[in-house]
C-alpha cells in the first residue's frame, strides 16, 4: 500500500491530493502494468514448461505468441488488466482455417478436455507470483508519490 506523509500542513497535502487527482490513471497503470507483467512472466515460463503430451509444439508457439497484458479498464471504481491469449495458432483445420484460437487450446491444456489430459500453467502462475506482483505494484505507487512530493 502507499503511505502518505503530512508533515508539511493541510495545504500542501491538499495540492497532493490535487495533483494525483489529475494524473491517477496513468499513475495506477503503471504500477498495475508491472504487477501484470510479472505474472505473465510467470504463465510464459510455465507455458515453455509444459509436457509434449499437454500440445504440440505449434500450439505452444501460438500460445507464447498469443499471450499478452490488454489495455487497462476502469469499471465500478475499479482499474484492473486482464492477461490472456489472443489470435490463432498456426494449426490450419477444416473447421479452423485461420488456425486454432489460443484461447481455446489454453482453456484446454488448462483444464483439460475429452481428448486432452489437464496441466495447469496459468492459475499456478497466479498463486506463485500474487504476492510478488502486488509488492512490485506498492513500491511503484510509492515511487510514484516519493517523485511527486520530492
Amino acid at each position: 500500500m502507499a503511505r502518505f506523509h503530512v508533515g508539511q500542513g493541510i495545504d500542501a497535502y491538499i495540492d497532493i491530493l490535487q495533483n494525483f487527482e489529475q494524473t491517477i490513471g496513468d499513475d495506477i497503470g503503471r504500477a498495475i502494468f508491472s504487477g501484470a507483467a510479472i505474472v505473465a512472466d510467470a504463465i510464459r515460463a510455465n507455458i515453455k514448461s509444459l509436457p509434449k503430451e499437454a500440445c504440440t509444439p505449434k500450439e505452444k508457439a501460438g500460445l507464447l505468441d498469443g499471450l499478452g497484458i490488454a489495455r487497462m479498464e476502469y469499471k465500478d471504481g475499479y482499474y484492473d488488466v486482464k492477461i490472456g491469449f489472443h489470435g490463432y495458432n498456426s494449426v490450419k483445420t477444416k473447421k479452423y482455417p485461420k488456425g486454432q484460437p489460443n484461447a481455446m487450446i489454453a482453456r484446454s491444456v488448462e483444464g483439460g478436455s475429452s481428448w486432452r489430459p489437464r496441466h495447469p500453467f496459468v492459475a499456478p502462475a497466479i498463486r506463485a507470483t500474487r504476492a510478488e506482483a502486488e509488492k512490485k505494484m506498492a513500491e511503484e505507487i510509492d515511487k510514484i508519490y516519493q517523485s511527486k512530493t520530492g
